[in-house]
């Protein structure tokens, strides 16, 4: 996930997209199983290195079409319960501006979808707190490249980029 503009980002993405892990999280996202959210959480916790206690947990939106489907939003979960466990704030500071599905999506509209994606609930954000954005998987990396870019633009300098799992390079 390393790229010039997430330069001053730490960056940790815990495996590829594969074995056990990618099972999980197909079962977690596709086969609805809600209970794998604690597991993920817990991997999460077990490998992410340390965070400043003064980290806030900030998970990638997820679409509300994708939510509607699911009846829960998979990465709010996930952010929620691995906050929790490592006793950092959490929110979702980020909303969805609107639903382009990445899934499919070549690379360049990738790109193109995740500039307008998002949007701050706020106007400001402290500059000596930590913002940990988290994403279940990394593709192209328009997405975390997006969420980190508003969180930027609010006054964030202390960023973490930390995602589940990365797709296999082509």
């Amino acid at each position: 996930m390393s790229c010039p503009e997430l330069a001053g980002v730490q960056q940790c993405v815990l495996a590829e997209r594969r074995d056990v892990l990618a099972c999980l999280l197909d079962d977690y996202k596709f086969g609805y199983k809600r209970e794998a959210s604690h597991i993920i959480a817990r991997v999460f916790d077990e490998y992410v290195p340390y965070l400043p206690t003064n980290t806030h947990v900030v998970p990638v939106p997820t679409s509300t079409a994708h939510i509607r489907k699911r009846g829960f939003d998979h990465t709010y979960d996930i952010t929620r319960y691995f906050a929790a466990r490592r006793n950092l704030g959490h929110s979702s500071l980020l909303v969805r501006c609107h639903n382009y599905s990445q899934v499919g999506a070549s690379r360049a509209e990738r790109k193109r979808q995740a500039q307008s994606a998002y949007k701050l609930r706020v106007d400001y954000l402290d500059s000596d707190t930590c913002y940990a954005v988290c994403d279940d998987i990394v593709t192209t990396g328009a997405s975390m490249l997006a969420a980190v870019g508003r969180l930027r633009e609010a006054g964030a300098e202390k960023l973490v980029a930390i995602a589940l799992l990365q797709q296999p390079w082509k």
